[in-house]
Parts: C-alpha cells; structure tokens; sequence
C-alpha cells in the first residue's frame, strides 16, 4: 500500500549536510543562519559514536531557526568508523541521545555507508552485524521517543561484491532477507558515486 500523506509537505525539500560540532559556537551560529537565510530547512549533523560535546548548543541554535535536524549517529573516523563489539553499548548511547534531545530531533540515521570496508573499521563488511546494531538502536531510540524517525544507513553506490566493499543494492537486500526492514522507517540512498561528483 502506498504511505500516507507526506507531514513535511509544506516544509522544503532541501537540506545540507553539516559538521559543526568542533566548531566556535559563533562561527556555528553564522553558519547556521546562512543556511536558514539560503532557504534550507533540513541539516544533517554527523555525531560520532561517543562523542556527542556541543551537541545541545547547536540543537538550541538549529530549532532557534526553525531548522529541521537528521543525527546522523556513526561511527568515530578516530577508530577508523569501527562499529562496536558490542551494538548494545552503541544502542544504549543512542537511547540516552533521544531521552536528551527528543524534543528537538525526530529524525534519527543509524550509520553511514556500512556497505564500503573503509566505513566500517577497515572491513569486512556485514549486512548481518549492521543489521543487529540497527536493531538495538531502533529499540532503544523508540523507547526514549516513541516519535522517532529512524533512517537506516544511506549505502555508498558501488558495483563492486566482494568482502571489502558491497554493492548498495546487494547490501540491501541482504538487510530485507535479513528482516532488517522492521528497524527503520526510511531507507536513505546517496545519488552520486562512481567517481562523480
């Protein structure tokens, strides 16, 4: 059957993606209110597994504005975008993320590009063992806020098979066979790869 009515309708499509959580609280404002002032209405803010400093400012500065925000909760490129031993300890840190900001942040994005070795700790890739990390985070995110959005990994357009990187589409799947599905409610895709910009 075909979903319901979009709620964002009325909302813009266009959104950026932004890293603002090191920056000069100033320097994140300005930032902030160029995008707002361009027209956006969506950013997507990469918070690394773990390392989540500043991110009350820039909620504060981004809902100031009316700007609707995605948490993009992946992996740490200081341990190589390495997933956890244990997607517990991952699922726990997200539930604690939406008991914080869940009046702020109803989108939620588990992962980035888990198909591709180089996003998840060098390799191999496995459909099954993001699938279990996107469970737990889903459980524990939904628990904290029942009105979450949970987007599952946007997959890295590849063509490639083997153990190293995977194609997106086989990589998906592999996440619908593995009944994945049930834990989230929005695949993300990327359209741009092979080589272009």
């Amino acid at each position: 059957s075909l979903p319901g009515p979009n709620p964002h309708a009325a909302v813009s499509p266009y959104g950026i993606n932004i890293d603002l959580l090191g920056t000069d609280p100033a320097d994140r404002q300005a930032a902030l209110d160029q995008i707002a002032a361009a027209g956006f209405r969506w950013v997507k803010q990469p918070v690394p597994w773990d390392q989540d400093g500043n991110l009350a400012s820039l909620l504060d500065s981004a809902t100031a504005l009316e700007l609707n925000v995605v948490l993009l909760l992946g992996g740490n490129p200081e341990t190589g975008y390495a997933p956890p031993a244990d997607p517990q300890d991952f699922a726990t840190w997200a539930g604690r993320l939406a008991a914080l900001y869940g009046s702020q942040v109803t989108y939620y994005q588990i992962w980035d590009e888990p198909n591709l070795g180089s996003h998840w700790g060098g390799g191999p890739v496995n459909p099954a063992e993001y699938a279990a990390l996107l469970a737990a985070a889903y459980d524990a995110i939904r628990a904290a806020d029942p009105d979450a959005v949970i987007i599952a990994a946007a997959l890295a357009p590849t063509l490639e098979s083997g153990s190293d990187n995977l194609s997106d589409l086989e990589y998906l799947a592999q996440l619908y066979e593995l009944g994945a599905c049930a834990y989230f409610d929005v695949a993300a895709g990327k359209p741009y790869g092979f080589d272009t910009g």
